[in-house]
């Protein structure tokens, strides 16, 4: 009689720990869903041959942020490159996507970074960079109007 009520408590024990793992797991599968995917865009931006366009974004927030991938687009919505590597954005972490200009002349491109997290989207800053041959930033701003680089004659 003992053996078979011990028999009956693990067996019963075992079931509820099965149930109880399945539904954590369902739990934390479901949380993970909830966080929606969005994006930031450059905006339309022209690049020449011996120029590279750098897409930079920087978490300003007090939360992580995920980065799920960066790409540049021609102004046809044409796929030209993509990076779809995850990086975790802690708070004053950033990261930047490159483009190199086209042989074939001018063209015109956007940059896209796409992201999940629980911070606010006004808490992943983005700018752009003009950069030429000589590694030096030509032009230069951010998602909030923001000269970065002064031309050259408003200099002097």
């Amino acid at each position: 009689m003992n053996i078979r009520r011990t028999s009956t408590k693990l067996l019963s024990l075992a079931a509820v720990a099965t149930i109880a793992v399945a539904v954590w797991a369902t739990w934390a599968t479901e949380r993970v869903k909830a966080a929606p995917e969005r994006s930031m865009d450059s905006g339309l931006i022209g690049v020449t041959a011996g120029q590279v366009v750098r897409f930079n974004a920087v978490n300003t927030g007090t939360r992580a942020i995920i980065i799920i991938g960066g790409k540049f687009l021609d102004s046809n919505g044409t796929l030209l490159i993509e990076s779809r590597e995850s990086r975790l954005l802690q708070p004053g972490q950033g990261v930047s996507f490159d483009l190199p200009g086209s042989e074939r002349g001018r063209m015109e491109v956007h940059a896209v970074v796409s992201f999940v997290g629980a911070g606010d989207i006004d808490q992943l800053n983005t700018s752009t960079q003009i950069i030429d041959a000589t590694g030096q930033s030509k032009m230069g701003w951010s998602n909030h109007n923001e000269t970065l680089v002064r031309d050259a004659e408003d200099q002097r």
